[in-house]
């Protein structure tokens, strides 16, 4: 008997169900190896490399090859990945760019956590920022844009990245997330990245006070004085 289209899909969406939540869990038990502000830098570092590469391939995409220009710049962040290439060999293809840099980056610049094992949970919560998604819809647009028509001049990375801070809803419509995810980015963009991640900060300050009062608050037990202090 052959499923139908229905029964594959609804036995599929239990299996990247399934998947999510293990990888959730294998993250969860890697975040509790460090201190939870240790792990929300390291996730706005990767997010912050992650811009960095999606910039270099919408370039790479666009001229169908690795400029001179920009081959400086990826050797100057990134030394030793165009290393033994000739400049007029490099393209964005095989293996491609952003690969090329995505794992630079992680053996590199995340080889402590690497090593430590919780790069997996770093990994795992940058995905799910909002600037993480927000930069690859910006990402996207710009590939698109730039094939149509190519730039006079690209812009520099970081004037890059503020213009992701800025991203239209046109575009951000047209980047396949989940709904929420993308209500998210454009509440957040209201504020400011500064201001929504010190708020995010707070936030789980609070959520860790909570936590650490809880088993107290749910007995009969006559608070500390330490407790009641606090």
């Amino acid at each position: 008997m052959v499923d139908s289209p229905k029964q594959r899909t609804v036995r599929t969406s239990k299996v990247e169900t399934c998947v999510s939540e293990m990888a959730r869990r294998e993250a969860d038990r890697q975040a509790r190896r460090i201190p939870w502000q240790r792990l929300l830098e390291a996730r706005q570092q990767y997010v912050e490399w992650n811009a960095f590469s999606l910039w270099a391939r919408a370039i790479a995409e666009a001229e169908g090859e690795v400029p001179t220009w920009l081959a400086k710049v990826l050797e100057e962040h990134c030394p030793g990945l165009l290393e033994s290439e000739r400049t007029s060999e490099i393209t964005h293809r095989d293996p491609p760019l952003y690969r090329r840099i995505l794992e630079w980056f992680e053996s590199n610049v995340f080889a402590q956590a690497k090593g430590e094992g919780w790069l997996r949970a770093v990994t795992f919560y940058a995905i799910r920022d909002p600037a993480f998604v927000r930069d690859c819809a910006y990402s996207q647009h710009c590939e698109v844009q730039w094939k149509r028509q190519r730039p006079s001049a690209y812009p520099p990375f970081e004037e890059w990245r503020r213009a992701s801070a800025r991203l239209a809803d046109e575009a951000l419509d047209a980047f396949e997330m989940k709904e929420d995810k993308r209500q998210i980015i454009k509440v957040s963009r209201m504020v400011g990245p500064e201001r929504f991640a010190a708020a995010v900060a707070e936030y789980m300050e609070w959520e860790a006070f909570t936590y650490w009062l809880r088993s107290l608050l749910e007995s009969d037990a006559k608070f500390p004085d330490a407790v009641v202090r606090e």
